[in-house]
């Protein structure tokens, strides 16, 4: 697997922004260097993929039409639900918390709470019309355990209501893996398409989410990094 160094942007917060650009598949298989430092990895992806949970049968989704749509499948070490990632439609960044660092906690729901309160601010900061809230509690539905997006996990974003922001976390001796994304559109049809004839739900059986259509990720780091605290 690829390491990444520490190197990133000067910041007062003890974390910094390092933008990285590549497949999917390699972007979910990099590691930090050791000793792990505070990190915010901005990631731009150079082609799209269905992302399967470590847990998750490949056998869920129509290799085929992936195939035939240039559509990457791949697995991510976080468990939880497939999810639809596309350069064109998908806001995507991890935060690494090493031991000891802010945000750190043996909870594991702590950490995801504590970014998941820290994001909210900043996408406040970069349009005040927006009001998300923080998901104190898990939320399963008939299919949250097939596609991440139906359900709600806790420190995920909600807006009016609706799932906006998904996490999912990877734990090691030395560090958390924050991972964090939201939609600038629907994909919930598109995604369903990708799935094989046995696993697809309706589109009418799936909760909607909500999109940023105008928020800039880099805005967001922008705002996000003096809160890492």
């Amino acid at each position: 697997m690829a390491a990444i160094p520490a190197a990133g942007i000067l910041s007062t917060s003890p974390y910094a922004v390092r933008r990285i650009a590549d497949t999917i598949g390699a972007l979910h298989a990099l590691v930090p260097v050791e000793p792990v430092v505070p990190a915010v990895w901005q990631m731009e992806p150079t082609r799209p993929a269905v992302v399967l949970g470590s847990s998750q049968s490949a056998e869920v989704v129509d290799h085929e039409v992936a195939r035939a749509l240039d559509v990457d499948v791949v697995r991510r070490r976080s468990g939880g639900g497939a999810v639809l990632v596309d350069p064109n439609t998908t806001a995507w960044f991890d935060v690494i918390v090493p031991v000891g660092a802010p945000g750190w906690a043996t909870d594991i729901h702590r950490p995801m709470r504590w970014l998941g309160d820290r994001l909210a601010q900043a996408l406040r900061v970069v349009d005040p019309h927006l009001d998300p809230q923080v998901q104190a509690v898990v939320v399963d539905t008939e299919w949250s355990q097939l596609l991440c997006f139906d359900g709600l996990g806790a420190g995920e974003l909600t807006l009016g209501g609706l799932k906006l922001v998904g996490m999912s976390q990877r734990r090691t001796r030395s560090f958390a893996r924050l991972q964090c994304s939201w939609y600038r559109r629907d994909e919930r049809e598109r995604l369903i398409d990708l799935l094989a004839p046995a696993h697809r739900p309706p589109l009418v059986a799936l909760a909607p989410h909500a999109t940023l259509p105008h928020v800039d990720l880099a805005d967001v780091l922008t705002a996000l990094l003096p809160r890492l605290v």
